[in-house]
């Protein structure tokens, strides 16, 4: 089974910057991933300056570079 993702967006184009994501139920509820974006064409996506609880996808992959380090994964809040 697939683990269960917080917010799915998906776009032609996305802008993700400044967004706070908490799960307190993260046990309960089995959360993989806080937030999967999906753009399509795949370039057209920036992702900055965000704190999750849980990790950042990027169509269905782990947040890559250059965004990975300008943003604040896995983190308890």
């Amino acid at each position: 089974m697939d683990p269960k993702i917080m917010i799915t967006l998906r776009a032609h184009a996305i802008v993700a910057s400044s967004n706070f994501a908490r799960d307190e139920g993260r046990q309960k509820l089995d959360i993989g991933s806080t937030v999967d974006l999906f753009a399509e064409p795949k370039d057209l996506l920036t992702v900055l300056g965000n704190i999750v609880t849980g990790s950042i996808r990027t169509n269905g992959a782990p947040l890559g570079a250059p965004w990975n380090p300008l943003n604040l994964q896995n983190t308890s809040l």
